[in-house]
């Protein structure tokens, strides 16, 4: 298996990001949305040869909220957003974060399944969180 590197994303990663984005979501974000995340969080690209993917979360104390993930439909179920999620966990972890949080649609099956495999359990639920269509998003916890 090639080698996964992540990298800080860059505003020029914005249209690769952006078409990921739109390739895999039903309400996906804006450019305007991933410039405030560049501004105020943590956001990488994840790279074989080219760009397959994309994480942005953020920081407060000893807790890590993961905010979008999305992996490029063509590499999906090969183990890369696993490795994604991992990496940055680890990484995480060694600047001393001890939870990790995150919403996910109730009806995407795969990434909550995902998400068990990264070691996450399901602490609660937010109504009608997302908009089109209207669902409720499910809060996973993983800690250390």
């Amino acid at each position: 298996m090639p080698e996964l590197y992540l990298r800080p994303m860059l505003e020029s990663d914005l249209e690769i990001v952006l078409e990921i984005e739109q390739e895999l979501f039903t309400a996906p974000w804006s450019r305007q949305m991933f410039r405030q995340e560049l501004k105020n969080n943590i956001c990488l690209v994840a790279e074989l040869d080219e760009p397959i993917g994309f994480f942005c979360g953020y920081k407060v104390l000893d807790e890590f909220s993961i905010n979008n993930v999305g992996i490029r439909k063509i590499y999906q179920k090969q183990g890369w957003a696993t490795k994604l999620i991992n990496l940055v966990i680890e990484e995480q972890k060694q600047l001393g974060i001890k939870s990790f949080f995150l919403e996910v649609r109730e009806s995407n099956l795969a990434a909550i399944n995902l998400y068990k495999k990264c070691g996450f359990s399901q602490i609660g639920m937010r109504k009608n969180y997302y908009h089109s269509p209207s669902e409720h998003a499910i809060i996973m916890l993983k800690s250390e």
